[in-house]
């Protein structure tokens, strides 16, 4: 490989053919390593930082990608159009990232061949505007009423980041809460407000649960503060409840000898007053979102009055906006249209000394919340993203995407519209059309390799279903190439469309550089283990002692 290194800037270049060939390298080796992790049977992968002593363990596209960013700049590319159709989309990291680096492994051998990047990326453009049509033409309306199409939907999101054998059971609890949501709300800002997720280490995953209303990870400041409170009027302060401790700058004067007496009795009042206004409004559930004294927490828990403290704010406005009361700053600003409501607040033991609070059958009914259990935290994060990207991508499809057939089906019906449609343009965008349809396909057979099926069988098989005007597709779980027409198999048409144009994009962005500049990593000397000062004391002490023993 021909490079020119520059002593000064310590950087590496390289020109054209020797650019395209460092990054199919590098995209090869992730290539490789995330196809296993493709689709409902795919691997597990193992991240480990020694340094630290974190490990992660998942198959989540999105959070395998986010590791792998600093690794090289061709890597960074093809990892930024998965991350962003997963942000975009709700779904579809591992695929856009897969099929980006097919594509450009191909325009590499174009090029090699002789081929002007300038006419693969014409090619490309056009067999990316061919697959958007194709898309849209097999694109069906998703129902929010047909609960069995959103339970496919969801299956076959949550199914390539969670085992298979928890799979079903997380798809049914979303599906419960999706299916009493859609008719009225579809909108996924509203649905990520009403629908509250939390999760907690301990357990499986199979103890996750569903709660009307909202869950708190918060208790009550005081052991003995009732349990269950029904009708709950909840008063909400964003302040502190109570008299701060005094720092050592301030200073209390007493003149009289009755004057300890006066300062804790004026207090022992204001905090009388502020529980006489809670008591005169009816409030039983007060949240704080700072800190309650000691003082006061005695003389709430003596008027059966439920106190949470140090509330966050996001929590806050979650309560608050199910309960529909009104946040203050100051108690004493309470009036009785300021206060929430809700038939039941009670304690939740989740796990030994582990307390929750539920506000139960709030005000607004549209509150629920999902609590996931894991055994350790890869695994509730990876099921709580998975949830979160589930709710994401079926709202979306509901709004205004729709579904397609799953399996692989979608992506070879349009590998085989342009292995057909390719000879209707001129010059050498035929061979581009080609190449697009061949890294569709080497992508989708990733997906068989993964369940154990042999490869060039897969591919036959799915060309033969297709040409037969078939949708032709892989069943991970049966391992063979089946007709998803009618099936419980299918995906998001917009992820879809999103992976394909961020697929195309980044493919096109590698095959148009043709300079490359990669400054390498300056080496820094080692720390000296002797300090500074000290060691300009040693020296200044034995040139003094050298001095003297000349001197002699």
């Amino acid at each position: 490989m021909s490079y020119r290194k520059n002593d000064f800037l310590l950087g590496r270049y390289y020109l054209k053919k020797d650019l395209a060939k460092e990054n199919l390298y590098y995209i090869k080796r992730l290539r490789d390593m995330i196809r296993t992790s493709f689709g409902p049977l795919g691997n597990l992968k193992v991240l480990f930082d020694r340094r630290s002593g974190k490990y992660l363990v998942t198959k989540d596209g999105a959070r395998i990608l986010n590791e792998l960013l600093s690794f090289h700049p061709a890597i960074s590319v093809v990892a930024d159009a998965g991350i962003s159709t997963k942000n975009e989309a709700g779904d579809g990291s591992l695929m856009a990232t897969l099929l980006s680096c097919e594509l450009f492994e191909k325009a590499v051998k174009l090029m090699e061949s002789g081929l002007h990047p300038a006419n693969i990326v014409e090619g490309y453009m056009q067999a990316l505007r061919d697959s958007l049509e194709i898309i849209n033409m097999y694109t069906r309306p998703l129902v929010c009423h047909d609960e069995n199409l959103i339970f496919a939907l969801a299956k076959s999101i949550i199914i390539t980041k969670v085992d298979s054998s928890s799979a079903n059971y997380i798809a049914r609890l979303v599906t419960n809460i999706l299916s009493k949501h859609l008719p009225y709300t579809k909108d996924y800002n509203q649905l990520s407000d009403i629908i509250v997720v939390r999760e907690r280490v301990g357990g499986s995953i199979d103890d996750s649960k569903i709660f009307r209303g909202v869950l708190l990870h918060k208790s009550g400041v005081d052991l003995l503060m009732p349990k269950v409170v029904r009708d709950a009027k909840i008063a909400i302060v964003d302040n502190d409840l109570g008299f701060k401790r005094t720092g050592l700058d301030v200073n209390v004067v007493i003149k009289e000898e009755w004057g300890i007496k006066n300062f804790y009795k004026t207090r022992e009042d204001i905090m009388n007053e502020i529980i006489e206004l809670l008591v005169k409004l009816g409030v039983n559930i007060l949240l704080c979102s700072g800190n309650i004294s000691d003082e006061m927490r005695r003389i709430l828990t003596r008027n059966n009055i439920l106190a949470i403290r140090n509330v966050s704010l996001h929590d806050i406005k979650i309560i608050a906006n199910a309960t529909r009361a009104t946040v203050v700053s100051n108690v004493k600003s309470l009036t009785p249209e300021y206060l929430g409501f809700c038939e039941t607040v009670r304690e939740l033991i989740v796990s030994a000394l582990d307390r929750w609070t539920l506000f139960e059958n709030c005000i607004d009914p549209r509150y629920y919340s999902l609590l996931i259990r894991g055994f350790s935290e890869n695994i509730v994060a990876s099921v709580k993203g998975s949830v979160l990207d589930c709710i994401k991508v079926i709202s979306k499809a509901v709004n205004y995407g729709g579904y397609v057939c799953g399996g692989g089906s979608l992506e070879m019906r349009i590998a085989t519209y342009l292995r057909k449609s390719y000879y209707k343009h001129d010059g050498k965008k035929q061979l581009a059309l080609l190449a697009y349809a061949d890294a569709i396909e080497d992508s989708i057979v990733s997906l068989g390799e993964n369940c154990g099926i042999d490869p060039v069988s897969a591919k036959t098989q799915l060309r033969s279903a297709h040409n037969r005007g078939e949708m032709g597709g892989i069943n991970a779980f049966t391992r063979s190439i089946v007709n998803m027409e009618g099936t419980d198999i299918i995906d998001a048409a917009h992820v879809k469309a999103q992976l394909f144009k961020s697929a195309t994009e980044a493919a096109i962005m590698l095959i148009r550089a043709d300079f490359g500049y990669f400054r390498e990593k300056i080496r820094q000397k080692p720390k000296d283990v002797i300090p500074a000062p000290v060691k300009l004391v040693r020296d200044v002490t034995d040139s003094y002692l050298k001095r003297l023993s000349s001197k002699k």
